[in-house]
């Protein structure tokens, strides 16, 4: 075996090992982002029965007569199935990680808080959120859907979440995307490098 062959097959050896460390790191980091996605959806799912009772309050303001109308009982009543109904939305949030469509970054264009808001509006939008809408629905109250989709305005997922409650968990999951889109960088050039060489290994000398 010429010594050319062997400095070859030197180099396939090195670049295997380097696309497989950077595997490695792919894996680790996207579990990191993994886990950084379910601690913003925890922290989103904790706030939010607050934010729909905080929804149901402006409502009934905006609605005297209807709120008047209910009474004491009423109202109690409103807010206890409201609160059911806010925390099945809440469970399904805290174990969306895997559902809810991330925005994926650039090199040149990292995830913002307004992406990651994007995304959580996207999941809850529709049929979760009118769970919630029904309630209100049901005790009276315009949940404005006299047009021409039947689609209803009043719950809206903007509503039900605030950017000040995750702003730390949407920075943390900016950056441990970014790392993900820089490992997954570093594995497309370590397994062009690696492919190179083994088609040097197996040219061999001219």
């Amino acid at each position: 075996m010429s010594l050319l062959s062997v400095s070859l097959g030197d180099m396939s050896e090195e670049t295997a090992l380097n696309l497989k460390e950077a595997e490695a790191h792919l894996s680790a980091v996207e579990k990191e982002a993994t886990e950084r996605k379910q601690e913003l959806l925890a922290a989103v799912a904790e706030h939010l029965p607050r934010h729909a009772q905080g929804l149901a309050k402006r409502t009934a303001r905006s609605q005297p007569e209807v709120a008047k109308g209910l009474g004491v009982e009423g109202v109690q009543k409103l807010r206890s199935e409201l609160e059911d109904k806010a925390q099945e939305l809440a469970d399904d949030v805290a174990g969306a990680a895997s559902q809810i469509k991330w925005k994926k970054p650039s090199r040149y264009s990292p995830v913002a808080p307004n992406d990651v808001s994007t995304s959580l509006f996207d999941f809850m939008y529709g049929i979760r959120v009118s769970r919630l809408a029904k309630v209100f629905k049901d005790h009276g109250f315009s949940i404005n859907d006299d047009n021409n989709r039947g689609s209803q305005s009043l719950v809206l997922p903007q509503s039900l979440f605030s950017g000040d409650d995750i702003k730390a968990e949407m920075q943390t999951l900016g950056t441990a995307m970014m790392a993900v889109t820089n490992a997954e960088q570093a594995i497309a050039a370590a397994k062009k490098a690696d492919d190179l060489a083994e088609v040097d290994d197996l040219w061999g000398e001219d």
